[in-house]
């Protein structure tokens, strides 16, 4: 009991002792074509993720202006080179840069740099691309390529752990599928308030209301059935709207949707504390977990997957979100069952867990409403 009971502590204590901030997204894009031996391609990059990289305020004044980029065009022009290559088989190619240029998307500011292929000779016509920028300071930053032929059109993602891609004319959207199954994977252990929404909501699944005070459940069957509950409503919802979203059938904005998710955290953080809903969590898990699926979605949208790639990104990081989810739940379960009759369960579990949960909601929602 006293080892079930460390490792409580110590898996509580490890959420309480994670960074304050929820998740962020970076993106850059990448759109190849090829045709033959010709390739070219368009490079957006982050203005602000360039600025942390390269230091592009010259004057310190804060602002990044476009008088500013073009005098460290030098710096940007090599900084592409050491991190975007491309090979046509065995050969490498050296591209010439066109003039930079600045594109708004989603409501961020990119720089442009499209290149064509000055020397790209192969007998072979399977293209290799990889890229290595900001990856060395934001490991959640991610790249999308789209691949572009007279046969084939194809969307994949560079990560930390997938720097590099091999092209081929005939393609299929494998590959995509099962990529973002691991996508899916890394954004549950990186939403810190999917999380500890999905915890706080399992905190009570292995206690019952009695006399106004939390109680150990007898029955494991019971526990059994009501997280399958709780964790099954928060699927469908969220798998819900995030299919919706990704699919264009309704939209959220995005500070609305996040700041909504940090309000759901403190919701179901109080509900322990001063509970409303005892028997019917599962709705709670429903109707907030029609919120978590827009954030989910926001990820999807970032990335302005083409349509063709689109269902395969979609399913595979839907069911890598499921898996994540199913882990953490596995995990979590057995050691909160075996302690669910304690008084250190009872109290530094649930009472100062969810504390500690409603104060992270507090800092979130506070943070994406400035």
């Amino acid at each position: 009991m006293k080892t079930c009971l460390n490792g409580f502590v110590f898996f509580m204590m490890s959420f309480i002792l994670m960074p304050i901030y929820a998740h962020q997204t970076s993106t850059s894009f990448i759109d190849v074509t090829q045709q033959h031996e010709s390739v070219s391609f368009d490079l957006k990059l982050p203005v602000i993720d360039l600025h942390y990289k390269l230091d592009l305020d010259v004057n310190l004044d804060g602002q990044i202006t476009w008088d500013e980029i073009k005098l460290n065009n030098n710096v940007i022009s090599q900084f592409v080179v050491q991190h975007v290559s491309l090979r046509l088989g065995d050969s490498q190619c050296r591209y010439r840069q066109d003039p930079l240029q600045l594109e708004s998307i989603l409501d961020s500011s990119y720089l442009v740099i499209h290149a064509e292929s000055m020397q790209c000779e192969s007998t072979k016509n399977d293209l290799s691309v990889s890229y290595t920028a900001f990856f060395d300071m934001n490991s959640e930053h991610r790249a999308l390529l789209k691949y572009h032929t007279d046969e084939v059109e194809q969307s994949l993602l560079f990560s930390p752990n997938a720097t590099q891609h091999r092209l081929t004319m005939t393609s299929h959207g494998l590959e995509t599928f099962w990529q973002f199954i691991g996508e899916g994977i890394w954004h549950i252990f990186v939403g810190y308030d999917h999380i500890l929404f999905l915890l706080s909501l399992l905190l009570t699944s292995v206690l019952v209301r009695q006399a106004g005070q939390w109680q150990a459940v007898d029955n494991s069957t019971v526990v059994f059935m009501d997280s399958i509950k709780v964790v099954s409503a928060f699927t469908i919802a969220h798998s819900i709207t995030l299919s919706l979203v990704v699919l264009g059938v309704v939209s959220l904005p995005t500070q609305w949707v996040e700041s909504m998710i940090a309000l759901s955290v403190i919701l179901v953080a109080l509900n322990n504390l001063y509970p409303i809903f005892t028997n019917k969590r599962w709705l709670m898990a429903f109707a907030f977990g029609l919120i978590h699926g827009f954030g989910f979605a926001n990820v999807l949208q970032a990335l302005q997957f083409n349509q063709q790639s689109l269902l395969a990104a979609l399913a595979g990081f839907n069911i890598g979100v499921e898996f994540g989810q199913l882990v953490i739940v596995v995990l979590f379960m057995p050691i909160a069952y075996v302690l669910r009759g304690t008084t250190s369960y009872q109290t530094l579990g649930v009472k100062v867990g969810s504390l500690c949960i409603g104060v992270f909601g507090m800092v979130w929602l506070v943070e994406r409403l400035a």
